[in-house]
């Protein structure tokens, strides 16, 4: 896959996507992340730009403790 790939625009659609994450407000990060794809870049690749960014996921970040709700789901687990 990456020998029959523009390697100048693979890496700029990369280095675009990982800015995004920094700023999202700056584009769509599906978007650039589907070009990256079209370009030819890894799903390591694209999942590399992003984790430089965000640090990889971690399944804390999908029950956040923060905000108005946080003390009223304090101690409670969507896990049975």
């Amino acid at each position: 896959m990456k020998s029959s790939r523009d390697e100048s625009k693979a890496q700029s659609l990369l280095n675009q996507l990982e800015s995004i994450c920094r700023d999202p407000k700056a584009g769509n990060i599906l978007a650039v992340a589907v070009e990256c794809a079209r370009a030819r870049c890894t799903l390591g690749e694209i999942s590399k730009a992003m984790e430089k960014v965000w640090n990889g996921f971690s399944s804390n970040s999908l029950h956040p403790r923060t905000g108005p709700d946080s003390k009223r789901n304090a101690g409670h687990s969507s896990e049975g």
